[in-house]
């Protein structure tokens, strides 16, 4: 896989590694997602998720607008309605996920997930010492969080870690 060259690549990644190294021996508190809500009911798939880590701002994880990067920033987690095509609701999915098996342990280890797409980083795995350690990938118009990579035979895609250090 090639490495990460391009200038928007590199800071996606530089963000995600340095938020990560913060949260690096703190508990995982809470996990909140924004997800969609329309005609057809609520969408499980999150648009964004929010970390919670004890004794820091949580942070967002979603998908870059500038297409399938994942990306982190600090805006804080708001609904807000899109008129007639539904609206977007925050909900608490520390249970409901794969982050219910780390709830409360300790942040021991992340990887940036890169795929063979080249397109920089799409995810990040993270590790607590649970016999889980969740993955988060952006896939286009939602966010994949689960404990295993996806498994379409419809994508002609491989993920690849690279290991973040903290210090």
């Amino acid at each position: 896989m090639a490495p990460l060259d391009r200038i928007d690549d590199r800071d996606l990644a530089n963000r995600l590694v340095q938020r990560l190294a913060a949260a690096a021996g703190r508990p995982l508190v809470r996990v909140a997602a924004s997800v969609y809500a329309g005609d057809q009911g609520i969408h499980d798939e999150p648009i964004a998720i929010w970390l919670y880590f004890a004794g820091l701002a949580p942070f967002r994880l979603f998908g870059s607008p500038e297409g399938w990067n994942l990306a982190v920033d600090d805006a804080p987690p708001e609904p807000y309605a899109t008129e007639e095509l539904g609206e977007i609701l925050i909900r608490d999915v520390t249970r409901l996920t794969t982050f219910r098996a780390v709830q409360d342990q300790t942040l021991q280890a992340a990887w940036l997930v890169e795929s063979s797409l080249d397109r920089g980083p799409v995810g990040v795995r993270l590790h607590f010492g649970a016999f889980v350690s969740p993955i988060v990938l952006n896939l286009g118009d939602h966010l994949y969080v689960s404990h295993r990579y996806p498994a379409d035979p419809e994508i002609d895609e491989t993920f690849s870690e690279r290991s973040i250090a903290f210090e």
